[in-house]
């Protein structure tokens, strides 16, 4: 039973490890989306200035 528990253990903190480095990586790509939906809309925001500036 002893070998068992240790085993459930190292399960579990792999387990929690894979979670931990899954939530990272899922937070880094919706900073790295937001990042870029913001990049977009400064470049089309520029884009509307200059139309705006010709006329």
């Amino acid at each position: 039973m002893k070998h068992q528990k240790l085993t459930l253990a190292k399960l579990a903190t792999r387990a929690s490890l894979i979670a931990s480095i899954l939530s990272i990586a899922w937070i880094s790509y919706n900073a790295w989306l937001a990042y870029q939906a913001h990049k977009q809309a400064k470049q089309t925001g520029k884009e509307n200035e200059t139309i705006t500036d010709k006329v």
